[in-house]
């Protein structure tokens, strides 16, 4: 990480407005957002790069499996509490 974005970092770290946490694995996706109402996935094309495409799904079997997902990776995650 840069200098100039460290210390954000620390400040955002040590509040409980936001929590960091990092996997040991390649996920093979950019992020994942997920409420009650919605799964929204933005995915990496096939060399790793970024790809400004996203899906977005309201249906229940989808937030189902999204949460699943989540959970799956949470499991082995860790989560940063200090640089």
């Amino acid at each position: 990480m840069k200098d100039s974005h460290l210390s954000l970092f620390a400040k955002l770290i040590d509040t409980d407005s936001f929590y960091f946490y990092i996997h040991p694995e390649n996920l093979g996706f950019m992020s994942l957002g997920l409420n009650e109402q919605y799964l929204m996935l933005s995915t990496l094309r096939k060399d790793g790069s970024f790809d400004n495409k996203y899906v977005l799904c309201s249906h229940p079997n989808a937030i189902k499996w999204g949460k699943e997902l989540f959970d799956h990776y949470m499991r082995n995650s860790i989560r940063i509490n200090e640089i």
